[in-house]
């Protein structure tokens, strides 16, 4: 349904399934090119995605065959990437984020490919700027934080050098990111408790190679919000700006 400007829902414009099964079935994430959207979804742990017509005509599924969960969806111009937390490891295993191009019409373009490389990589976020891609996942920090990470894509699927974006002791939870066609906002939960909410500007042009120092191509970690020992948490949803 889609929501009118006093929050009440329009009923003339009825809800519709994308999916339905006896499985377990996750979704959080969607993108468009403007006349159509892709969402990404899992079932029964397989990562597939669907296209979406404007007019809510629900496309024909596509399986990545891999084992993962959440998957995430941004546009390029040209292309979506799908990009979720790969388990192929095993439940209990190594898991990493893998990405997927999938073309303007919901089918797949190339195959499925590794972006993180380290290991017990949690995807967090992912969107389109400047002509590249930024991925964040969040991993355990040695001083036993949760560090929230990134690493720029390109749209050829090629990852760049991972960079950390909380400072070396920060917690990175409940995390989300935006852009404004250039650079990228990283926000997120931060504190023993979730006392405080931060971000980070990252330029998108410093992190367009491997061979950039990571430690030198973000602006200073700043504080949104700091309440004591209060839990402030973000609403789950920044607004991308700049989108195609």
């Amino acid at each position: 349904m889609i929501a009118g400007p006093s929050g009440t829902f329009n009923t003339s414009t009825p809800e519709f399934d994308i999916l339905v099964s006896a499985n377990d079935d996750r979704s959080i994430s969607g993108a468009t090119d403007g006349s159509h959207y892709l969402v990404g979804f899992s079932t029964r742990g397989i990562v597939r995605s669907v296209l979406v017509s404007a007019g809510g005509v629900v496309g024909q599924q596509a399986s990545t065959g891999r084992t993962g969960l959440d998957p995430m969806v941004a546009f390029d111009g040209t292309n979506y990437l799908l990009v979720w937390t790969d388990q192929n490891g095993g439940a209990l295993g190594p898991s990493n984020v893998f990405g997927q191009f999938i073309d303007a019409t919901g089918v797949e373009s190339g195959s499925s490919f590794r972006i993180t490389t380290e290991g017990s990589a949690t995807l967090a976020g992912v969107a389109y700027g400047g002509g590249q891609y930024l991925v964040t996942y969040t991993r355990a920090n040695l001083s036993g934080t949760t560090g929230l990470y990134g690493r720029t894509v390109s749209t050829a699927g090629a990852p760049g050098t991972r960079f950390l974006i909380t400072n070396a002791f920060g917690t990175g939870n409940l995390n989300d990111l935006a852009t404004d066609g250039t650079s990228f906002l990283a926000v997120w939960s931060s504190g023993a408790v979730g006392e405080a909410v931060k971000a980070r500007l990252v330029d998108g042009a410093r992190h367009s190679g491997p061979s950039r120092n990571p430690q030198l191509d973000f602006r200073a970690e700043y504080p949104i919000a700091r309440r004591g020992v209060h839990r402030d948490e973000l609403s789950g949803n920044l607004e991308r700006l700049g989108r195609p």
